[in-house]
């Protein structure tokens, strides 16, 4: 055990100890309230809360109970079962992991935490190898273009990570596990809620000593994460509520060498964060309004012991202003529209310190009729580097109560801007890339089965994109860079069954 690794632990040790006298003391003098069970909700497909059953989108949704009864200590093990989603993971723990929804590349893939872009402004994908579901109250994938919402990045859908609320009277919790490989974990997380304000805070230790990513090779490629989680909450009012939330994540991975000569001890280090500033509050009785200050950013750094090989420094950082508003019109209508601006910077080491600007308005009306929901979306993007974009999305579900059945059928448009590394990077970029630009349709049927013990999803898409941005490599001249050249078109099924035992018992 490293000297930092002891740290670590006695520092989470005394931090239980002092959490369980406070927790006991806190505990006695709270009173127990009731506890109710509500339905699932889903805020992603919409941009509002609402049922899931509700949903004119392809989704599903991974809550804390199913992470904890599942033991899922990463967000990557979580969506290894999701339909339509791929995961792939190079090497153990630590190595870049990447998602691909509906057969879409990665960066087609928009990844929110807590409603700020997590994506990184250089690659254009995001990197779960160090997200850990430490603190995380729910997963919502959205599966189908939802660039007419979220803009770029979202050809092949959405998932987003919720913080978790605090709840009732203090409680905490202490974790401590030891496996395989010199693997061990400790956690320590604690959540309350008292009056106008509510809590929640984890910190998280993760280490192994690993297994080589090479073949062939004896030594260890060891990995560290460190991860502090939390969500703090006032409310002023049952309709005005302000949240702010901020995760942090230090992680360390040793690396086999990309040089052929033998084992030249790389090591790579990412530092991560994320936050976002949440206000609501109503303008009328009809009428809310919800504005978002978000702000990410990630050091990157590579070290190696062979000059020119894996050293790197990159600094990519996020800032986003969303101005959202929630109308209800009629007996029937619900109008979200909303002003979203975003600016994307990016730095490497010696190379370049670019940065992008985007400004967007979007709306989206749901009108709900009996058991027939319609949801109209448009949207409009002003990018300074690339110019516009407009896209749009229908989306409708018909419901048979008789039978059980929901069927689901939309088509949308979506685009991928270029990143800054396909625009700037010295020698490869080319600053006259357009966007990419899709197309999409699909049609689904969920189906409940013994009075909602079963469920039973199948969905039928179809997406076609253009102007792909690939990578041309001149084998002549050893020189490349990426272009639009290239049309790409994924079809298939997602076939998906939920049941609970209870209801079937």
């Amino acid at each position: 055990m490293t000297t930092m690794h002891k740290f670590y632990s006695i520092f989470i040790l005394t931090t239980v100890l002092l959490i369980s006298n406070l927790a006991q003391s806190w505990a006695r003098s709270s009173s127990e309230e009731e506890v109710t069970t509500l339905p699932i909700m889903v805020i992603t497909a919409t941009r509002i809360e609402g049922p899931l059953n509700e949903a004119t989108a392809s989704v599903t949704v991974i809550d804390s109970k199913t992470i904890e009864e599942k033991h899922f200590g990463t967000v990557l093990e979580a969506l290894r079962s999701v339909p339509g989603l791929d995961i792939v993971q190079t090497g153990g723990p630590g190595g870049t992991t990447s998602a691909f929804l509906r057969g879409s590349n990665s960066q087609h893939t928009l990844v929110l935490i807590d409603g700020v872009q997590a994506n990184s402004p250089t690659l254009g994908q995001y990197d779960f190898a160090n997200l850990t579901t430490d603190n995380i109250d729910r997963i919502e994938i959205i599966r189908g273009p939802q660039s007419t919402l979220y803009g770029s990045d979202a050809i092949g859908g959405v998932i987003q990570i919720f913080t978790k609320k605090g709840t009732g009277p203090f409680s905490g919790t202490v974790s401590l596990e030891g496996g395989s490989f010199g693997s061990s974990r400790e956690s320590v997380q604690f959540s309350g809620a008292n009056k106008g304000l509510d809590y929640s805070f984890s910190a998280a230790r993760f280490d192994t000593e690993g297994f080589s990513r090479a073949a062939g090779k004896a030594e260890r490629d060891g990995y560290e994460n460190t991860t502090l989680s939390s969500k703090i909450g006032l409310r002023f009012s049952e309709q005005s509520q302000l949240d702010w939330s901020i995760r942090y994540s230090h992680a360390r991975a040793d690396l086999d060498e990309s040089f052929p000569l033998g084992d030249n001890k790389a090591i790579q280090k990412n530092n991560t964060l994320s936050s976002a500033l949440a206000f609501s509050s109503p303008v009328t009785d009809a009428w809310i309004q919800k504005l978002k200050l978000g702000f990410g950013e990630e050091k990157s750094e590579g070290k190696d012991t062979v000059p020119g090989f894996n050293n790197f420094r990159i600094d990519t950082q996020s800032q986003q202003v969303d101005w959202q508003h929630d109308i209800t019109w009629g007996s029937a209508n619900h109008l979200i529209t909303g002003y979203e601006y975003e600016i994307q910077k990016g730095k490497n080491k010696g190379t370049f310190d670019k940065s992008l600007i985007n400004n967007a308005g979007y709306l989206l009306n749901q009108t709900k009729i009996e058991l027939f929901i319609v949801n109209l979306g448009l949207r409009f993007d002003d990018n300074k580097k690339f110019g516009d974009k407009t896209t749009y999305k229908i989306e409708t579900a018909t419901f048979i109560d008789s039978t059980g059945s929901k069927l689901r059928v939309a088509f949308g448009t979506g685009f991928h801007g270029p990143t800054l590394n396909d625009l700037f990077f010295p020698g490869f970029g080319n600053e006259n890339l357009k966007p990419e630009r899709s197309r999409s349709f699909e049609v689904g049927l969920d189906q409940n089965l013994m009075g909602e013990a079963i469920l039973l999803t199948a969905t039928y898409f179809h997406t076609r994109i253009k102007d792909m941005i690939v990578f041309v490599f001149d084998p002549i001249t050893f020189l490349g860079m990426p272009e639009n050249i290239q049309e790409a078109k994924n079809t298939g099924w997602e076939i998906g069954a939920d049941w609970t035992i209870s209801k079937l018992l």
